[in-house]
């Protein structure tokens, strides 16, 4: 039996409300050329049975499952299983468009079996997220350096490429090349794209879109919590063994990372905690050598950027606050 085209790799915790919907438009895409690979990630309500009940009806869906991990060794998980020649990841709570695969079959076959192909999407049902350069192109490695380089990280305006390992289709070897191990909870799409981008020889980008990304309307009050420094470390360490950091400016590029994730994380540390003890917590963190480097290199522009950067490199926890406040 020949490879399939395309292995879409669906991690599943906990969607018993949105995992219906998420298959439905899988396994009735007008291209048919592909597997599914379903990762229960120690599902503790409905959703592996519905799971089940499709896989039953459809042979092209293989469920692993294994203990709670989180979303980075689920996808781990899903592209070591996987065959086909293109990697497409899909979260459960999302869904495609039914033509959304035949979109990336058609770019693939008509421009040489590009290394990454990436489209547009929407957030819910209708609004368009454009993203600046996707204008039906395929680069080849000159061009990637030239035109993705530059802000592939961040730059000094604290820009970056397309970070999502969603609304992509990825050739397998780079994508499971570059799979981060550590868990990571913010951040872990881009740590994992950024990798994948300095290995590519070709990626075409596409206006085209076909994904939904849903915004939950209560995601934010969700979100109330404080981050955990880890991330930072962990996104750094990922990086920096994947990536040359003396190509381009990427080192550079990375301690704006180290700092935009460090401030972001810093803020959070107010919710739910009275003020001296996220204080503490914070004032432990700007200790850490890694991002005590990184603060002492960055550079800024905008207004967020010069907060942050202010706020950290002179310790202005009360600023941070202040800042949790607005968001």
């Amino acid at each position: 039996m020949s490879k399939p085209l395309f292995s879409v790799v669906i991690p599943v915790y906990n969607v018993e409300q949105f995992i219906e919907k998420c298959l439905t438009t899988v396994i009735n895409q007008t291209f048919k050329d592909f597997e599914v690979i379903i990762v229960n990630d120690g599902t503790k309500d409905n959703s592996l049975s519905i799971c089940e009940k499709f896989a039953k009806e459809d042979k092209r869906i293989t469920i692993i499952s294994q203990e709670n991990k989180g979303l980075a060794a689920a996808r781990n998980t899903g592209a070591k299983a996987s065959k086909g020649q293109y990697i497409i990841n899909i979260d459960s709570d999302d869904w495609v468009d039914l033509n959304y695969f035949e979109t990336l079959a058609d770019i693939i076959r008509n421009n040489n079996e590009p290394d990454l192909v990436c489209l547009n999407y929407h957030e819910n049902d209708d609004k368009l997220i454009e993203n600046p350069g996707f204008n039906n192109v395929l680069l080849n490695k000159i061009q990637i350096e030239k035109e993705i380089y530059p802000y592939l990280i961040r730059n000094k305006r604290y820009e970056y490429f397309f970070p999502t390992a969603w609304s992509k289709a990825i050739r397998r070897d780079l994508f499971a090349n570059n799979t981060c191990e550590k868990r990571i909870q913010v951040g872990e799409d881009g740590a994992v794209i950024d990798s994948v981008v300095t290995q590519c020889q070709t990626i075409y980008l596409s206006n085209k879109t076909g994904y939904h990304y849903r915004v939950a309307e209560n995601s934010m009050i969700q979100n109330k919590k404080p981050r955990n420094y880890n991330d930072v470390i962990n996104t750094y360490e990922h990086i920096a063994s994947r990536i040359n950091l003396d190509e381009a400016d990427f080192r550079l590029q990375l301690d704006r990372l180290v700092a935009h994730l460090t401030f972001n994380c810093s803020v959070t540390q107010f919710y739910g905690q009275k003020y001296k003890e996220a204080k503490k917590i914070i004032l432990e963190n700007l200790s850490t050598p890694i991002i005590k480097s990184a603060i002492e290199h960055i550079d800024a522009k905008g207004f967020k950027g010069r907060l942050m950067r202010y706020s950290l490199k002179h310790r202005r926890i009360y600023l941070m606050k202040l800042y949790s406040y607005i968001m």
